[in-house]
């Protein structure tokens, strides 16, 4: 399970950025 991958795009849709 990638945790960290799906804080990214957590934080990612919370900051508004496209990241990938």
């Amino acid at each position: 399970m990638d945790i960290l991958c799906q804080r990214d795009m957590l934080l990612a849709e919370g900051k508004g950025e496209g990241l990938p």
